[in-house]
């Protein structure tokens, strides 16, 4: 009997080792598609801010008048700040839904036995 009451607290010890491995696995996981998110988000962001500052570089070079330069200069401060806002926004929407993607990978595992335990 007391043989058989150590088998079961073993295979149920490996259980929770197994659901707390598994947890693990998947927070690592949803970690690295996390930082590649946010690591897409850095790449757009810095693109559209090179394209922008090249487009708004090029318009300055070919325009004479000071009135355009000015109107110009406007546009693109304009343009910065709207990417700047999308952005941050979008940062934001990331940062905030990290912990949660975190906390649900370990509950999946833990509430979710793996089969043949």
């Amino acid at each position: 009997m007391a043989q058989k009451d150590q088998l079961s607290t073993a295979v149920g010890t490996n259980h929770v080792t197994l659901n707390a491995v598994e947890g693990a696995m998947n927070a690592i996981d949803a970690t690295s598609k996390h930082i590649q998110a946010v690591a897409n988000e850095m790449f757009e962001m810095s693109k559209q801010s090179m394209d922008q500052a090249t487009q708004a570089l090029d318009k300055l070079r070919s325009t004479r008048v000071l009135d355009e330069v000015m109107s110009i200069q406007s546009d693109y401060v304009k343009q910065t700040f709207a990417y700047f806002t999308q952005h941050s926004r979008r940062f934001g929407e990331l940062f905030m839904g990290f912990p949660g993607e975190i906390t649900k990978s370990y509950q999946d595992a833990w509430l979710h036995p793996g089969t043949g335990f």
